[in-house]
């Protein structure tokens, strides 16, 4: 079943289709038209199976295999139902809810009891084993209970430190203080924002990298204003002069 991570963090609900085997409704499972019974073996007795005796130089030896004739099962099917021809079972589609707990991780598997194949009789369904799959998100990406969320800022946020808004996974915001000095890649820990836990109570952790970006373009002003920090910062700035093709492409815009 395909969910997304904001499924996979409240639980969800889905409606599937199954194809499975279920028992006959006519026949229940006998194989045999209603009003007719089934045969005993003739070849087993009715036990299903065949003993072979061999004479070996240690004595004799018993191998114990099951009946060709009935299948191991005893039983010669002379009048087979109609519905299922002699089968007990038959194929049915059907449309069923399945529960998604919160905090599932993709490969997760979950059992549906009573939803699989038919057994022999009635109440021995076998189970349904559903595999979750988790859409992978936009912004977020997922570690365990833990989400990792990368956040550009500027120059000046990462010198002078700032507050910022970032998203949750829950569709909310939440703010948190970027300090002075900040390198690029450093990463911050909001505690308890990450996802819902299928297995505690408690939650993950949200980790935020900040990456400063570098501006392409510039104004003059901007310019001189960072030549201006160089020179007070001591930096001597090698400026790169523009080659043939990068003249031509300015010119064009």
């Amino acid at each position: 079943i395909p969910i997304t991570l904001e499924e996979a963090f409240n639980g969800c609900e889905k409606e599937i289709k199954i194809t499975r085997s279920e028992l006959c409704p006519t026949c229940k499972g006998s194989k045999s038209k209603p009003g007719s019974n089934p045969e005993t073996c003739k070849v087993c007795g009715g036990t299903g199976q065949i003993k072979e005796v061999s004479n070996t130089f240690l004595g004799q030896m018993v191998n114990v295999r099951p009946c060709r004739e009935c299948g191991g099962t005893g039983k010669i099917i002379t009048d087979p139902c109609d519905e299922c021809h002699g089968r007990g079972s038959v194929r049915k589609t059907k449309t069923i809810k399945i529960e998604i707990p919160e905090g599932v991780d993709e490969g997760n598997h979950l059992r549906v009891s009573g939803e699989g194949n038919n057994g022999d009789k009635e109440g021995l369904e076998g189970d349904l084993i559903v595999t979750v799959h988790v859409k992978k998100h936009k912004q977020f990406t997922r570690e365990g209970d833990h989400l990792y969320l990368e956040k550009q800022i500027s120059f000046p946020q990462a010198a002078l430190g700032d507050v910022l808004s970032i998203p949750t996974i829950e569709g909310k915001e939440v703010e948190f203080k970027v300090t002075p000095g900040t390198q690029s890649e450093t990463v911050y820990k909001l505690r308890g924002q990450g996802m819902n836990s299928v297995r505690h109570s408690s939650r993950g952790n949200l980790y935020v990298k900040v990456v400063v970006v570098v501006p392409k373009k510039l104004s003059s002003k901007q310019k001189n204003l960072l030549k201006e920090f160089a020179e007070i910062s001591g930096d001597e700035i090698q400026h790169v002069e523009k080659g043939l093709f990068d003249r031509v492409k300015d010119a064009m815009k």
